[in-house]
Formats: C-alpha cells, sequence, structure tokens
C-alpha cells in the first residue's frame, strides 16, 4: 500500500498518485512544493549557521584561555615563590584592583609577592679590592629593606672573609648592577691616565673543564688625579679630594656555573677607591 508520486509530461505538470492498483490524478504543481522546501532550507541555514559560528568562536576562546593558563602555570613552577596564580592574574582586570587606583590595598596586596625574587644586594667592606684586583663585598645588613633576599639559584664566592664574586646556579637573564666611588691622590695633574673605572667580568667553566673570563661591561669616568691640590681652592669650593661615582648596570644571559665579579682597571693605579657601605654596592636579580 505504497504511495508513489509519478509526474505527468504535461504542461500542466500534473502528477498521478498511485495508491495500490487505483490512480488518482491530483493538481498542483511541483515548483510551489520545491518552493516551499527552499524556504525551510533557508531558515534552518539562518538559524544553525550563527550556532555553528558561536560554537567555533567559543571553542577557540576556550583553547587560547587553555594555552594562557599553561603558561602561566609553567611561570608559577618556575617561580613558586612569587604565589602568583591565574585567579589573581584576572581579577588585576577588575576595576577595583586597577594598578592606577592608588586607593587599592588589594592591588598591592597581590604585588607583595615580588619582595621574594630571586636576588643578591652585597656592601662594599671599605677594604677596596685584593692582589687579583677584585673588589671585596660584604652581605647588606639585616634591616627592613635588605632582610628580603632571597638568593635561590645564587651563590658566594668568598675569600678570607669577603665576598669576590657572586656564582649563578641556573642559566638564565640576569640583572647586574654596582657602585663604587673613586678619589684622587696625586699633587700633579699630568699623569697620562686618567681614566678611572672598573670592569664587570665572568669567569665561566668550558666544557673542557677549563676556565674563561668574558668582560661584561666596562664604566669609567675621567678623573684629573690632583687630589690635594683642591684644598687650595677658596673655601667655599673647597674639597679633601675630588670624589666621582663609577657605576654599571646591565641585563645579560649567563649560564650555570658563571662567576660574576667587579674588577678595577688596570688605567686605575693613581687613584684610592671609596668602598664603604654607603659609597658601594654590588648586586644581581634573576629575571627569568
Amino acid at each position: 500500500m505504497d504511495c508513489i508520486l509519478v509526474p505527468e509530461k504535461s504542461q500542466t505538470k500534473t502528477f498521478l498518485v498511485r495508491h495500490g492498483g487505483k490512480e488518482r490524478c491530483c493538481s498542483g504543481r511541483i515548483s510551489s512544493h520545491l518552493g516551499h522546501l527552499g524556504g525551510v532550507f533557508v531558515l534552518l541555514l539562518l538559524i544553525f549557521v550563527p550556532n555553528l559560528y558561536l560554537i567555533l568562536r567559543t571553542e577557540k576562546l576556550q583553547s587560547e584561555l587553555s594555552v594562557q593558563k599553561d603558561i602561566i602555570d609553567t611561570l608559577v613552577k618556575k617561580f613558586p615563590q612569587t604565589g602568583y596564580s591565574l585567579e589573581q592574574s584576572e581579577s588585576i582586570h577588575n576595576h577595583k584592583n586597577h594598578p592606577k587606583n592608588h586607593n587599592s590595598t588589594s592591588w598591592r596586596s597581590k604585588r607583595s609577592g615580588c619582595g621574594t625574587a630571586s636576588f643578591i644586594h652585597l656592601f662594599g667592606t671599605g677594604a677596596s679590592y685584593n692582589e687579583e684586583r677584585k673588589f671585596k663585598w660584604k652581605r647588606a645588613r639585616k634591616d627592613r629593606t635588605f632582610s628580603n633576599q632571597n638568593p635561590i639559584g645564587l651563590e658566594f664566592v668568598e675569600d678570607r672573609g669577603s665576598i669576590l664574586a657572586i656564582r649563578v646556579t641556573e642559566s638564565g637573564f640576569y640583572m647586574v648592577y654596582s657602585k663604587i666611588h673613586a678619589k684622587g691622590r696625586k699633587n700633579n695633574d699630568n699623569i697620562p691616565n686618567v681614566a678611572v673605572g672598573y670592569h664587570v667580568k665572568v669567569d665561566r667553566q668550558m666544557p673542557d673543564r677549563t676556565v674563561t673570563t668574558f668582560t661584561l661591561s666596562m664604566s669609567f669616568i675621567t678623573q684629573d688625579e690632583r687630589g690635594k691640590p683642591y684644598q687650595s681652592l677658596p673655601a667655599v669650593n673647597r674639597l679633601p679630594t675630588p670624589v666621582d661615582e663609577v657605576t654599571d648596570i646591565g641585563v645579560y644571559y649567563l649560564e650555570e656555573s658563571d662567576e660574576i665579579y667587579i674588577q678595577a682597571s688596570p688605567d686605575s693605579n693613581n687613584f684610592d677607591w671609596s668602598s664603604s657601605e654607603d659609597k658601594a654596592n654590588f648586586g644581581i636579580l634573576q629575571l627569568c
């Protein structure tokens, strides 16, 4: 008892419906039925296509968020002492926690983890340098400013009670900074070497177990070396010795077991270095 559509070959485009052994002629045009089907198809497209776009867009955003979360998780594992999390990073975009809002205590509390970054800050000992012209250093005083030092991944290289270098135990990017005061001591200004400064150097252990020395940076000033003649100036301008500050700062990629130290330049023989703790410092900060 099946119904079979059989279009007739006539201009009226009528069709026969066979039901069992009987035939029935039905009026109507096939094109009108196809038109209705086309309208339904267009309607379905209008409903389905936007939803499909939203589904694909949502999946893409979820994938991007997953990648960002993986990056943050990797950084947290790399620097577990920071205590930073994805939830905290999302809350920063909240208006009340925005860094421009100076009344926000929440922002400051979330940034407090930076105090545990891996770094070392050393003071001068006042004893200048050793026979290798390496400056001597001592640990920073235990006060509120420097009590949060966290030398994870950093070690001291000591000799006879003084620190001569800082050794890194993990390859990465580091910021190295230093400052030392210099003063002339001669009674004449005819000495040709007037460049006063120091070198920031690295001793690196090579694969064949030899040690190679690299100069990371050099910092100089032009010091006139006159020293005592400054006492002959008018009282209002009188100085016992001319004192200048030599500073250096830079970011470098250091390898495991590198030893960083500060060494006086060979041309700085006619000067005294003022390396007391208020006039000299040396430090290193791990960036990543």
